[in-house]
C-alpha cells in the first residue's frame, strides 16, 4: 500500500497600503467601543506618531496589546470577584 503525501498549499498574506491598514485599525477597535478619534489619539500617544504617518510596523504592537487586554478581561469575567 502507498501512501500519497501532499503538502499544503502556502497562504500567502495579504499587503495592506498604510492607510488600509490604518482603516482596518479603526474599523477593529470600533469593536472594543473605540469611536475614530479616541483610537486615534490612543495611537498617538502610544506610538508619538502622527496617526496618519503609522502604518503595520506602529499598529501591528498595539493591536496585540489590545489582544492581551481583551484575552484578560474576558477570563477576569469568567471568575467569581474577588477570586
Amino acid at each position: 500500500m502507498s501512501s500519497v503525501t501532499s503538502s499544503p498549499t502556502p497562504v500567502r498574506p495579504i499587503r495592506l497600503s498604510a492607510p488600509e491598514y490604518r482603516a482596518g485599525f479603526l474599523r477593529a477597535v470600533a469593536h472594543l467601543g473605540l469611536d475614530t478619534d479616541g483610537a486615534q489619539r490612543l495611537v498617538e500617544a502610544v506610538t508619538g506618531q502622527p496617526f496618519e504617518s503609522c502604518g503595520p510596523a506602529q499598529l501591528q504592537p498595539l493591536i496585540q496589546d489590545l489582544r492581551a487586554i481583551a484575552r484578560n478581561l474576558r477570563d477576569q469575567g469568567s471568575r467569581p470577584c474577588g477570586a
